[in-house]
């Protein structure tokens, strides 16, 4: 169950509720939580008040049965009041009676604390409910229902670690946890690979890992409801491969690993390569000047076949301010498996070209 913000059209919030999920009460302990209702204003417009509404009943779905112990707090500012509704036996209401006029960006927390989770699994329905005038309309009151997963007595996954934590490149990490002991199956994956079923065992090594990586083990309930349960768990990766499609550098950038002048290009004869890995073409083209030869333009193209896509980049010094040695900076982003051809270059021409990859593969003649 993800904890992600939600809303509903023209409401002037968007709501996140916390925890999303909570185990119920035993016969010998009481499951209480501490309900965190977070408000992040997404337009302006003049808001009256927001409720919380919580299903009060023993069923799967009610969320508590009793309450008399529960607390109304708020981190908003002076002149708003949060408390028991008077006119109903299970809601909670902030009002500012002035009314108040939230701008984009405002944030305010409601808080009902030493709520008792009834002793049934299943989902409640907590309704939100905003009364709010939003711009160029009339005032109007909008719900939301964000549920709140309850999970049997014992079913929730105790603990989910890696060791170690920190990975060289295409080292191994063990992953291990504990089970509750509610009846429910397991899967694990580690990044986007899923692993399979993992009910039997409570370890397992990832594989050879070449990025940083976050493995996540998921239990489902076997019975009515489906509910399920997850915990994450990340394994950092120094000197990780980079996988990049668009990129913006700003200042200055160190790069290191299996970088490359290409110093076989003697810009009279061609040269093919094939790049093994997304990588970088990075350089300078300069004339060359002599007092035979003075303010010669160069002209060099480059050729990138990827698939059957063909791009062709001419670099220039054509029009450049006259100096010593005239210039022109080269950065090409290369998709892996695709054919750099570096055609002769037309004028006297100083080239420093280095090719610098965005992985572990090589750069190789064709």
């Amino acid at each position: 169950m993800t904890e992600e913000p939600i809303s509903a059209p023209d409401c002037l919030f968007e709501y996140t509720l916390q925890p999303a999920q909570a185990p119920v009460s035993g016969p010998a302990v009481d499951s209480t939580v501490d309900l965190k209702l977070t408000c992040h204003c997404t337009q302006s417009g003049e808001l009256e008040g927001i409720s919380i509404t919580l299903p009060v009943g023993a069923g799967e779905n009610q969320l508590t049965t009793d309450l008399s112990g529960v607390e109304a707090g708020k981190t908003v500012e002076d002149g708003w009041q949060f408390e028991k509704d008077d006119e109903t036996a299970d809601s909670y209401i902030a009002y500012n009676a002035a009314g108040v006029e939230p701008v984009r960006g405002f944030t305010m927390t409601l808080t009902l604390s030493n709520v008792t989770i009834n002793r049934t699994s299943g989902k409640a329905p907590c309704v939100i409910t905003e009364y709010s005038t939003s711009p160029g309309q009339s005032q109007s009151i909008k719900e939301i229902i964000i549920p709140v997963v309850k999970f049997p007595e014992n079913f929730a996954i105790k603990s989910f670690t890696a060791q170690p934590i920190n990975v060289r490149r295409g080292e191994r990490s063990s992953l291990s946890w504990r089970k509750g002991t509610a009846a429910a199956t397991y899967h694990l994956t580690c990044g986007n690979q899923p692993t399979g079923n993992v009910n039997n065992i409570n370890q397992k090594y990832t594989g050879a890992l070449y990025e940083t990586t976050v493995a996540k083990l998921t239990a489902t309930t076997t019975g009515a409801p489906t509910l399920s349960h997850a915990l994450t768990t990340l394994v950092t990766v120094t000197e990780p491969d980079l996988t990049a499609r668009h990129l913006t550098i700003e200042g200055r950038t160190t790069l290191v690993g299996y970088i490359r002048r290409l110093t076989e290009y003697t810009g009279k004869q061609p040269l093919e390569l094939t790049t093994n890995t997304d990588g970088y073409l990075i350089g300078v083209i300069s004339e060359h000047h002599t007092a035979s030869h003075p303010d010669q333009p160069v002209l060099l193209p480059v050729t990138i076949t990827t698939g059957h896509t063909q791009q062709r980049h001419l670099f220039s010094t054509a029009g450049l301010s006259t100096g010593l040695h005239p210039a022109i900076s080269v950065c090409l982003l290369i998709a892996a498996g695709s054919t750099l051809l570096l055609e002769p270059a037309v004028g006297r021409c100083v080239h420093d070209l280095t090719w610098v990859p965005a992985g572990s593969g090589q750069l190789t003649p064709t």
